[in-house]
């Protein structure tokens, strides 16, 4: 650890940064606002193989299969001059702050290497090899339209080394910040807004860091904020008046989380300050230029906690895409404002390591790698505040700390980037857990991969809420739709039934003993059987009995009156991709899909007796969904319970400092919020939560008062580094503040 006079940006970066601007512009976008991978000369593919100059338009079908990616190339003879995409999202089918990542990061580095095999861009995967694939259709062409063989494109595809392997940096600042999810650049904000506020306005000594290559993580795909009464809403959307009663909301709350005997499973402080915090953190986003468009009276509290980033679909125009931009410009504000009074901000760096004093017992900085260049840092920090989203990508910790049936590596919605190594590295340090085994946030359900046998269905007089692009619909979703059929028969992978199948979608209002999503039960998959009547109807009249369509795993869903008599066809298609199985009785179906015959022959057996007598005396389900499994042939079709993170994580306290394995004492300088420490408020023995917008709520408001806590802890104990606000080469003295200037 440093005297605390220099800050988070060493002179040798800063030389180098003065060195790139002098460059220009032009220089600074080859780099692609960082160190390129390097490659070694290029040799043609096949004797004097040549490309026609020129601008050439390739095309790669992007996310989910809906939409061509269409990416412009200019090239000369040899080399790739400029690549670009269009803007607009109605010209493509990827997430528009993702896509943009890729344009400014990785786009710059294929045309320093002139290869396409840089590393795709963190938490940008799909949108990174979608965009490889169209350039090198636009390649082809050029090779084409010089009268070369496509294949000469291979030239192209060189090894390309890590510019920045075995550079080591080290780094000394006050507060470190790993993790820049909405709730990281909360903490971001609040820390330099807390330290200015401490230093009498001066210059701040902060880093943040964050794997991906764009701030947000995957907290800025999600839409909503659980807030306690914020002042500002209230004036807005209730007349001034409180949402709710906060007591009666927390005793609730206790419930909530509280065994039979009434032991709480969560930490009822931490539960307290949330709800005490909450109200303030959205009030400050607010002020601080953020806008909620709606508050949702969603959930079992009697009251409104739920509040959407405008636009909110639901209360003005606008899609949940319009609202991903937004939200991204916001970050971006933050960051900026951050950055402005010294803060250092690393992407595609991640932390791996925690440092820690055994002889002060307190956390000392974080080792770290930058993922795309292999650059090390060292980063000695007084404080660090990690919120990194879990471990919910990160198969082997889902095996080691999940049981079963929970345990393994589960497909998930988001950017991939909670990859768990600075949790797993608290853990190795002494931090305790807390609900660490309990599921991850099962919130979707899809098949294990998309169907592609049936078109895809454009309809240009509409727009899909959650793309913000034509609504689309397509056969290959009817399998899924038999999935989300009220009238399925559902059964985990023991054989047998686990809730009413109309409810599989359940959200977060039906009371604080009924979980949403109950196919979590099931763990990591659960099957949906069908009798050959029931087949038969669907195709007749269609999948009128979905209760509510999957919005993310699908590829538009299906028209709900509309009659599927491909639906055979769809399931066949399904059988012959390991998706689904067929068979002429149950006892065969259950082999197939390696399930206990008696098991499964019995739970049909039940059913079916419930169907005849209309009554479901065993899960409560409508009678008119009732429909028996008697005539063959019968399908079973494998259903993924996809998650978006992980419930458990670290211990905290009420000031969100991580705790020891006794539950109680502090680990000095360390905290965690979001999914790192989303634990302390849930209830370990239910899917994620019946109230809504939880682990956005804790993702902000614990960033935010993480970092304020921060601020003080690293304050009093060590004192604030004093910034300076010259930079000055290495060796040199600062001049004498006596002498004149003139």
């Amino acid at each position: 650890m440093s005297d605390g006079k220099n800050s988070a940006v060493s002179r040798r970066d800063a030389l180098k940064f003065g060195a790139l601007a002098a460059l220009g512009a032009s220089s600074m976008a080859a780099l692609g606002g960082c160190a390129p991978q390097s490659t070694s000369a290029r040799p043609a593919a096949g004797e004097g193989s040549h490309m026609a100059p020129g601008t050439y338009v390739g095309k790669a079908l992007g996310h989910k299969g809906l939409f061509e990616l269409p990416v412009t190339v200019t090239v000369n003879e040899t080399s790739i001059l400029d690549i670009d995409v269009p803007e607009s999202r109605f010209e493509h089918g990827e997430t528009t702050p993702i896509l943009m990542s890729v344009r400014d990061r990785l786009f710059p580095r294929i045309i320093a290497a002139q290869s396409l095999d840089v590393d795709a861009i963190t938490g940008a995967t799909s949108s990174s090899m979608t965009s490889k694939s169209a350039i090198e259709d636009a390649l082809k062409q050029a090779y084409a339209a010089a009268g070369f063989d496509e294949g000469s494109v291979e030239a192209f595809h060189m090894p390309v080394e890590r510019s920045e392997e075995g550079v080591v940096e080290e780094i000394d600042t006050d507060l470190l910040v790993v993790g820049l999810s909405v709730g990281g650049c909360f903490a971001l904000k609040a820390a330099t807004e807390r330290m200015q506020a401490l230093n009498g306005g001066g210059r701040v000594s902060i880093m943040a860091i964050d794997r991906a290559g764009k701030v947000g993580g995957r907290s800025c795909l999600t839409h909503m904020i659980q807030s306690v009464n914020p002042k500002e809403p209230m004036g807005a959307f209730n007349d001034g008046q409180p949402f709710l009663d906060p007591e009666e909301y927390f005793n609730l709350w206790t419930d909530w989380v509280s065994d039979e005997d009434g032991n709480p499973l969560a930490d009822l402080d931490v539960i307290r300050m949330f709800i005490d915090n909450s109200g303030d953190t959205l009030d400050w986003q607010l002020a601080n230029g953020w806008r909620v468009g709606g508050a949702d009276p969603e959930g079992c509290q009697n009251g409104t906690v739920s509040f959407h980033t405008v636009p909110a679909p639901m209360h003005q125009p606008g899609t949940f895409e319009d609202r991903r931009v937004i939200v991204d410009g916001f970050l971006k504000q933050f960051v900026a404002g951050a950055q402005a009074q010294g803060a250092r901000v690393e992407l595609e760096t991640e932390g791996y390591e925690i440092l820690y004093d055994e002889s002060t017992s307190a956390v000392t900085g974080v080792k770290a790698r930058n993922v795309a260049t292999g650059k090390e840092y060292v980063i000695n920090a007084k404080a660090v505040v990690m919120g990194t989203g879990g471990f919910g990508a990160n198969g082997d910790m889902l095996s080691k700390l999940l049981p079963a049936p929970y345990a393994g590596a589960y497909p998930f919605l988001g950017t991939g980037t909670d990859t768990g190594l600075m949790v797993q590295s608290a853990i190795d340090l002494g931090a305790g857990t807390r609900n660490i085994d309990m599921s991850p946030i099962v919130m979707h359900i899809g098949l294990p991969h998309f169907l592609k046998k049936f078109p895809i269905n454009v309809d240009e007089s509409s727009l899909n809420n959650f793309t913000g692009r034509y609504s689309t619909w397509t056969i290959n979703d009817a399998p899924l739709g038999l999935g989300l059929s009220g009238n399925q028969l559902a059964v985990g992978p023991d054989g047998k039934r686990f809730a009413d199948e109309n409810q599989l979608m359940q959200l977060f209002s039906a009371g604080i003993h009924v979980s949403s999503w109950p196919s979590y039960k099931c763990g990591h998959y659960f099957y949906s059987l069908w009798s050959k009547k029931a087949l038969d109807e669907v195709a007749r009249e269609g999948l009128n009995k979905v209760g509510r369509w999957e919005v993310y795993q699908c590829q538009g869903g299906v028209p709900r009156e509309m009659p599927v008599p491909e639906i055979y066809d769809a399931l066949d298609a399904c059988v012959e991709e390991g998706m689904a199985w067929k068979a002429d009785t149950i006892a065969d179906l259950a082999v197939q899909m390696g399930v206990d015959p008696d098991a499964l022959k019995g739970t049909v057996d039940e059913y079916n007796q419930l169907c005849e007598k209309g009554a479901d005396d065993a899960f409560g389900k409508d009678p008119a969904l009732l429909d028996a499994v008697e005539e063959g042939p019968f399908y079973a079709i494998k259903l993924m319970n996809v998650i978006f993170a992980t419930c458990g994580g670290l211990t905290v306290d009420a000031k969100v400092r991580v705790c020891r394995t006794d539950g109680t004492t502090p680990i000095d300088g360390l905290y965690a919020f979001g999914c790192d420490s989303l634990g302390n408020l849930l209830n370990p023995r239910q899917n994620y939560t019946v109230f809504p917008a939880i682990a956005a709520g804790w993702n902000q408001t614990g960033g935010r008062m993480a970092a304020l806590n921060a601020v003080d802890y690293v304050a009093d104990a060590y004192g604030l580094a004093e910034v300076s606000t010259q930079t000055l080469p290495e060796g040199m003295e600062p001049p004498d503040t006596d002498k004149p200037m003139w």
